[in-house]
C-alpha cells in the first residue's frame, strides 16, 4: 500500500535537474517505510486513544465514588464514561478496520 501511495506522491511532485534517462530528484523527500512500519504508527496512534479513554473512565469513576452524593456529579461522571467507552470501541473498531486493509491491499 505505501508502494502505491509512495508512487502517487512522486508522480505528482516536480522533478528537479533531471534530464532525460537521468537520475531525478524530485521536490519531496524519499520515503522508505514498510506496511509494518505504518502498522506500528496506527498500533502507536490507537493505543494512545484507548489509554486516555481508559484513564477518563477510571478517573470519572473515582469522582463519582468520591463525591456520588451530588446529583450533577453523578450526571456528569456517567456522561464522561459514557463518552470514553463509546470513543474507546471506535478506536479499537478503526484499528481493526485499518490493519485489515493494510493487511489486504
Amino acid at each position: 500500500m505505501l508502494d502505491k501511495i509512495n508512487f502517487f506522491i512522486l508522480a505528482i511532485s516536480k522533478p528537479i535537474n533531471c534530464e532525460s534517462g537521468a537520475n531525478c530528484q524530485t521536490t519531496l523527500p524519499e520515503i522508505k517505510a514498510t506496511d509494518a512500519t505504518a502498522e506500528k504508527i496506527f498500533g502507536i496512534i490507537f493505543g494512545t486513544i484507548a489509554a486516555v479513554a481508559i484513564l477518563i473512565i477510571v478517573l470519572s469513576a473515582l469522582n463519582w465514588a468520591i463525591r456520588g452524593g451530588d446529583p450533577e456529579v453523578i450526571t456528569r461522571s456517567r456522561k464522561a464514561i459514557i463518552y470514553a467507552v463509546v470513543g474507546l470501541a471506535i478506536a479499537l473498531l478503526s484499528e481493526t478496520l485499518v490493519l485489515t486493509l493494510l493487511n489486504r491491499v
